[in-house]
C-alpha cells in the first residue's frame, strides 16, 4: 500500500511538472512569430525614400513616354484629367514639399493639415496655372520640380535615421509619398490601352476664329509662361549661378527679357508705321550683340532678385498694355510679313530659349 501511494504522488508530481512546462495552446510558436516582428521593426532611411520617389518617378516616366501633345490633353476618362493636367498636379505637390521640408528638416516641424476643401482648391488652381503651357514645358516642369525634391533630400544626412521614420516630421511627409506617383501613372497606362474617340486639341476653335492681333498676344502669353515656370521656386542664391560656363546667371537673363521687351516699347510706334527696327540686319553678328547686351544690363546689374523679377514683369505688362491699344487692322501687320509682327512674335521664341536654359541648368544640377 505505502508503495502504492509513494508512485501515485510521483506521477501527480509528474503531470503537474509537465503542465507547467508544456506550451500554451493556440499561442504562436517564436520561430513563426519572429518575420512578422522583424518586418515591422524594418528601419527607415534616406536610401529607401529617394529609392521610393526615384521608382515613382520611373513609373510617370514609363507611362508618359511617347505620348504625343493631343493625347497628353485627352481625358484620361470622363469628368477626369488629363496626363498633361495630372504632371501639373504632380509638379505642384513636389514644390509643396519643396515649400515645408525644411522646417521639418531643421526643426522636426509638422507641415500644416489641408483640409480636403484646401487640397481640391490646391488642385485646381495647380491645373489653371499651366493651362496655356505645352506638353513639353508641362514635362520640364514636373521634371525640374522632382530633380529639385530629390537633390534636397538627397543633402539631407542619413543621420539620425529615426528621421527619416513616421515618428519624426520629415518622415511623416516623405514615407508613402511615391504610392502618389505610382497611382497617376497607372492611371495613364490604363488610359493609353484604352481605346478613345476622336479629340480636338484644346482651343482648336478658339484659335481658327482668332484674329492675328490676338494669335500675337496669346503666343506672347505662352512665352512669358515658359519663363515664369523655369523661374518657380529659384531663390536668390540660385538665381545668381550661371546657367553655364561663361554664360548668364538667372538674374542676368531675367534683366536681359526686361531689357529686350522695352526695347519693342521704345521703337513701338516706328515698328506700327513699317519701319525695321534699329538692330535688323545684325541677327548673326554675335560681337554687336554682346556689346549690346553688355551695355544694356550695365545700368540695371545693382537690381537685387526681386527687383530684377519686378522690372521683367512690370516691362512685360507695359508693352502688352501698349498692343491692346494698337489698332487690329490691317491684320498682316500683327503677322511675321511685316515688321511690327515679325519683330513682336520673335519674342515668345526668344522667352522659350531662356527658359529652356534655366530649366535645364536647374535640372542638371
Amino acid at each position: 500500500a505505502r508503495r502504492a501511494k509513494a508512485a501515485a504522488r510521483r506521477s501527480s508530481r509528474g503531470r503537474v511538472a509537465r503542465a507547467r512546462t508544456a506550451p500554451a495552446r493556440r499561442r504562436p510558436a517564436p520561430a513563426a512569430a519572429k518575420p512578422a516582428r522583424a518586418a515591422a521593426a524594418k528601419p527607415a532611411s534616406r536610401a529607401a525614400v529617394v529609392r521610393d520617389l526615384e521608382r515613382g518617378c520611373d513609373a510617370l516616366l514609363a507611362a508618359i513616354r511617347g505620348l504625343k501633345a493631343e493625347a497628353a490633353d485627352r481625358p484620361m476618362a470622363p469628368g477626369k484629367w488629363s496626363p498633361r493636367q495630372v504632371l501639373l498636379h504632380i509638379a505642384y505637390w513636389d514644390e509643396w514639399m519643396l515649400a515645408v521640408l525644411p522646417a521639418a528638416i531643421v526643426h522636426g516641424r509638422p507641415a500644416e493639415v489641408l483640409t480636403a476643401e484646401q487640397e481640391n482648391d490646391a488642385n485646381a488652381r495647380a491645373v489653371a496655372a499651366g493651362a496655356h503651357l505645352p506638353w513639353d514645358e508641362v514635362r520640364s516642369l514636373w521634371a525640374t520640380q522632382r530633380a529639385l525634391l530629390l537633390g534636397l533630400l538627397a543633402a539631407v544626412p542619413a543621420s539620425p535615421a529615426a528621421r527619416w521614420s513616421r515618428e519624426h516630421a520629415l518622415g511623416r511627409l516623405v514615407t508613402g509619398y511615391a504610392k502618389h506617383d505610382l497611382h497617376h501613372a497607372e492611371q495613364i497606362r490604363a488610359a493609353r490601352r484604352a481605346k478613345r474617340p476622336a479629340f480636338t486639341p484644346a482651343f482648336a476653335a478658339q484659335a481658327a476664329g482668332a484674329s492675328a492681333k490676338e494669335l500675337l498676344l496669346f503666343e506672347l502669353q505662352r512665352g512669358r509662361v515658359a519663363v515664369e515656370s523655369a523661374l518657380r521656386g529659384l531663390g536668390p542664391a540660385g538665381a545668381e549661378r550661371p546657367v553655364a560656363p561663361g554664360k548668364w546667371s538667372p538674374r542676368e537673363i531675367v534683366l536681359h527679357l526686361a531689357v529686350r521687351d522695352r526695347a519693342r516699347l521704345d521703337e513701338l510706334d516706328a515698328l506700327l508705321a513699317g519701319a525695321p527696327p534699329s538692330w535688323a540686319g545684325h541677327g548673326g553678328d554675335a560681337a554687336y550683340w554682346a556689346a549690346a547686351n553688355d551695355a544694356a544690363l550695365a545700368p540695371l546689374r545693382a537690381l537685387d532678385w526681386p527687383g530684377a523679377l519686378r522690372l521683367m514683369e512690370s516691362t512685360r505688362a507695359r508693352l502688352v498694355e501698349a498692343l491692346f491699344a494698337a489698332p487690329a487692322e490691317p491684320a498682316e501687320r500683327w503677322t511675321t510679313a511685316h515688321p511690327f509682327g515679325a519683330t513682336l512674335l520673335s519674342l515668345p521664341r526668344h522667352d522659350r530659349h531662356h527658359a529652356e536654359q534655366i530649366k535645364s541648368a536647374r535640372i542638371s544640377s
